[in-house]
């Protein structure tokens, strides 16, 4: 129960695939930017693309 509220709170997608020893796992790929403080700072897509992606770490890391 606990899990489902943190994904909620992130906006993070799972899902379960299949049943027993071999069940795989469907969900999301996004990266979580979190402060020194622990709360979330931003969020970075899988598709961003890797200068983009570099230009929003570095603008939150100025942030603070």
């Amino acid at each position: 129960v606990h899990r489902v509220s943190l994904a909620d709170a992130y906006r993070a997608y799972y899902q379960k695939v299949g049943d027993g020893e071999g069940y795989t796992m469907n969900h999301s790929l996004t990266v979580y930017l979190m402060g020194p403080d622990g709360k979330f700072r931003t969020a970075i897509a899988h598709d961003l693309g890797p200068e983009r992606a570099a230009q929003v770490i570095e603008r939150t890391m100025a942030r603070g």
